[in-house]
């Protein structure tokens, strides 16, 4: 095979990696988080639990996805990226078959903790790996392209979903579920190879005489040595505080309008609407990665999270108002699985790289989702409303400005150090 042919070959199936990472996060993301909110309210009528309770079994879930998200790097390093997603989608699929058999809230807790270690294992920390293994020039654009499939899920499966409960119970879409994940899973293992050389390829944009020097490895740090590193804690930070904003909010989004007297039509729609502005939001920021810097796309991003945080204090004001929460809150999409492994890949410069520091954030950020994810329902159980709550996210979201912008500044100021 000539040099050019393996040019081509190596273009194309980076892009197929791409296309199963995007399979991936169509069902972890799109499904397991985003769309986990219109099960709250078929769970509070079938089971006649509060919503207190209901809160919890999105925590359970967050046991699951923090316990597989701190080993899913080292996991992945010892048995490989499609093993670890083929065990993350065995997760899956035995959570929802397992949900559709039980009628009580522990057996709610068994499925939903099962398929919380599918979204931790089988999700974003080998998808993103894969994408750098894979990709050394537009990792920005791979990573959004990606990404879109929770946007393109966010619409779908809510509407199926919705369409589903109207002629069956919430048993039946479990079942259905768990044969959909287990197409997406199967699908993408048989496509996946964990390294270009796997396939005698080259990564995308590497020319074949700097392999060598591109594959050198940074030193490496355990996690005592990384929590020594004045940036590396204060992104955690960040992550934790994000954890608790993205978790929280995308797993009540419907729940948050009807609990404010909106009809559950709505509030699905507004499900949907956010899947389309995360269709929007995650090429746009896919091509400015590739022309802006990164501390002006924080800025961007973590401005429309605070706005989107200040929204539901104004939702009866005017009727316009209610949908531009999803619509600014769906421009932060990009964030967990766009912005993240691109933090991860700049502080993990000199202390093991993007595969030791991105499940690092992204067990912080599932650390705060489980911490302060029950925080909705109660305070709707004892505020009668969800309102409140976003104080506290509007608290988190000034501060993750700050913290970040901190973070990156003392990496680039150690680096500097370093180099000179």
């Amino acid at each position: 095979m000539s040099g050019n042919q393996k040019a081509i070959c190596k273009v194309h199936y980076g892009w197929v990696i791409v296309f199963c990472s995007g399979l991936l996060i169509f069902y972890t993301i799109g499904l397991i988080v985003n769309s986990f909110s219109l099960f709250l309210n078929p769970l509070i009528l079938s089971l006649n639990i509060s919503k207190t309770r209901a809160s919890s079994i999105a925590a359970v879930q967050n046991v699951g996805g923090i316990l597989m998200t701190f080993v899913a790097g080292r996991f992945c390093q010892r048995v490989g990226l499609r093993k670890a997603i083929l065990f993350g989608g065995i997760f899956a699929v035995a959570g929802y078959y397992y949900l559709s058999t039980v009628s009580d809230l522990m057996g709610c807790y068994i499925g939903y903790f099962l398929v919380g270690c599918a979204y931790g294992l089988g999700g974003t920390v080998p998808t993103t790996i894969l994408i750098t293994n894979w990709f050394c020039k537009q990792k920005g654009l791979a990573l959004s392209l990606s990404s879109l499939a929770s946007a393109f899920s966010t619409i779908i499966y809510p509407l199926v979903i919705s369409f589903l409960l109207d002629r069956t119970n919430i048993f039946g879409v479990y079942k259905f579920l768990s044969l959909n994940v287990l197409v997406i899973v199967v699908t993408a293992f048989l496509l996946v190879r964990d390294h270009p050389s796997d396939m005698g390829l080259f990564p995308y944009g590497l020319q074949a005489n700097l392999v060598k020097k591109e594959q050198v490895s940074a030193p490496k740090h355990d996690l005592g040595d990384l929590l020594k590193l004045r940036p590396i804690r204060l992104s955690l930070v960040v992550a934790f505080f994000q954890g608790v904003i993205i978790s929280t909010v995308s797993s009540h989004i419907s729940i948050f309008y009807t609990g404010e007297g909106f009809s559950a039509e709505f509030a699905a729609s507004m499900v949907s609407l956010f899947g389309v502005i995360m269709l929007v939001a995650k090429p746009i920021y896919g091509i400015l990665l590739d022309r802006v810097s990164l501390e002006k796309i924080n800025l961007s991003i973590l401005s429309c999270m605070i706005s989107a945080m200040a929204v539901p204090f104004f939702f009866h004001i005017n009727p316009i108002i209610p949908p531009m929460f999803v619509v600014l809150y769906g421009l932060t999409s990009p964030l967990s699985s766009m912005i993240f492994p691109l933090w991860a890949e700049q502080l993990g410069k000199n202390c093991g790289g993007v595969g030791v520091v991105y499940p690092l954030f992204k067990g912080f950020c599932s650390l705060g989702a489980i911490t302060l994810l029950t925080l909705p329902g109660f305070i709707a159980d004892h505020c009668g409303s969800y309102i409140p709550v976003f104080i506290i996210y509007l608290l988190f979201s000034i501060a993750s400005v700050f913290l970040i912008r901190r973070a990156l500044r003392l990496t680039d100021t150690q680096e500097e150090h370093t180099h000179g």
